[in-house]
């Protein structure tokens, strides 16, 4: 370890590192979002609610039982994938992004 490197540089070298993908939403907001989508969706309080995204997670191989919908805050990078995913296979989803992501293309045409 080079001199001019404190230990705790050092170990933080190892530290899973966050990317512009990673965000937190705190549970005020979460339920704040999610109380919003049942009401403006009419979704049924029974409902299954799915949260697929967090570190290390696969959005792919989650298990969405029947009738459940998707809210949560996926990884920007690749949410026109997560779209066409969700689409090929039926599942209902809310995603929520920063607003110019939401802006794309993809986005445009998507029904709940």
């Amino acid at each position: 370890m080079p001199k001019s490197q404190s230990y705790e540089e050092f170990v933080d070298k190892f530290k899973p590192k966050k990317t512009t993908d990673d965000c937190y939403t705190p549970p005020e907001v979460y339920d704040a979002v999610l109380a919003w989508v049942r009401a403006e969706y009419d979704i049924a309080d029974d409902a299954p609610i799915v949260r697929p995204f967090w570190p290390g997670a696969d959005y792919e191989r989650a298990e969405y039982p029947d009738g459940c919908v998707v809210v949560d805050n996926p990884p920007f990078s690749i949410l026109s994938k997560i779209i066409r995913f969700y689409q090929a296979h039926g599942v209902r989803f809310f995603l929520f992004a920063p607003a110019l992501t939401l802006f794309s293309p993809m986005i445009h045409g998507v029904t709940f």
